[in-house]
């Protein structure tokens, strides 16, 4: 069990690491970790220095800033309200594409789609859901639509009461009951989208560890074909890049928000935010001294210009 440090153990750690203090001094990092952010979590940055392999200094981190850690800190911080608004535009379009299509349905009422969705699920999934609606009693927020008509629910007010989890779970029933490949390739991108908005929800980090090749899922084969048109990105370093899970998630979310938001002026401000965020993230420091985050940065900019222009 690693022991708890004080302020002053936790500098002399980082600087015992090769974190330098040329940047910022030791006594307004003190104070940055203090009042702004925890030591645990401003050190997760790390991971994405190099070490020395060899020599006296092996293992310890080879151009290191305290100062590199706190900028992290802050455009990540950026970072996660933009994949927070992002998610929450793909999950209201996505209702409204969902909506559209069965309104458009000649034998469908809007009840019967409901009810053939729940009577497939397992008894353990409906119980779930079953604790969905008890929770969602207590909100002052829903608690209004499930006293109406939970008794005989319409798809309108369906969507509006469950979870993410759960709207992903109908959404794919509704696909395949359609036989909508379209749908189908929306659900698959929303279940990467709903792993990287509720990391953002709860606060993770999402740029402490760009240099792991930990992809757990392939890109989308129809998002890659967006990014093998582009020329400013070469073939190796899109293999490169999709192998850390972070950075495929992040250009998964870019991608869907493009494909599922039917709004322009909603995608215009969301792309204006990411360009002003990537403006954020070379504005004191251009990150030469990180190879994997300024690879990953470039790698990024560029996608979002992509999915601008060709989704």
């Amino acid at each position: 069990m690693k022991k708890k440090l004080t302020l002053d153990e936790q500098i002399n750690h980082l600087e015992s690491k090769n974190i330098r203090f040329s940047k910022v001094s030791q006594a307004d990092a003190k104070t940055y970790l203090e009042n702004n952010n925890n030591y645990f979590k401003l050190r997760s940055y790390r991971t994405n220095f190099l070490k020395y392999q060899y020599g006296e200094n092996k293992g310890k981190y080879e151009n290191l800033e305290f100062a590199y850690l706190v900028d992290l800190a802050i455009v990540d911080t950026r970072l996660r309200m933009i994949i927070l608004e992002m998610a929450l535009n793909i999950e209201h379009f996505s209702k409204v594409k969902l909506l559209s299509i069965i309104s458009k349905l000649e034998d469908e009422d809007g009840y019967t789609i409901v009810r053939e969705y729940i009577n497939q699920l397992t008894e353990k999934n409906k119980n779930r859901l079953e604790e969905e609606f008890c929770r969602n009693k207590r909100s002052v927020y829903c608690n209004a639509l499930i006293n109406k008509y939970e008794q005989r629910l319409p798809v309108w007010v369906f969507v509006e009461i469950i979870s993410f989890g759960s709207f992903l779970s109908f959404y794919r029933f509704c696909a395949e009951k359609l036989s909508s490949d379209d749908l189908l390739d929306d659900y698959y991108l929303m279940m990467t989208v709903k792993d990287i908005r509720n990391a953002a929800a709860h606060n993770n980090c999402i740029l402490n560890d760009l240099i792991s090749n930990n992809s757990m899922h392939k890109p989308n084969y129809k998002m890659m074909q967006h990014v093998n048109k582009d020329n400013n990105i070469s073939k190796q370093t899109r293999k490169n890049k999709f192998k850390n899970e972070r950075i495929r998630q992040l250009c998964t979310l870019i991608y869907s928000h493009q494909k599922i938001v039917s709004s322009t002026g909603v995608k215009k401000h969301i792309n204006e935010n990411l360009n002003e965020f990537f403006d954020r993230v070379y504005r004191d420091f251009d990150y030469k001294f990180s190879n994997t985050l300024k690879t990953s940065f470039d790698f990024l900019i560029n996608i979002v210009d992509i999915f601008s222009k060709q989704v």
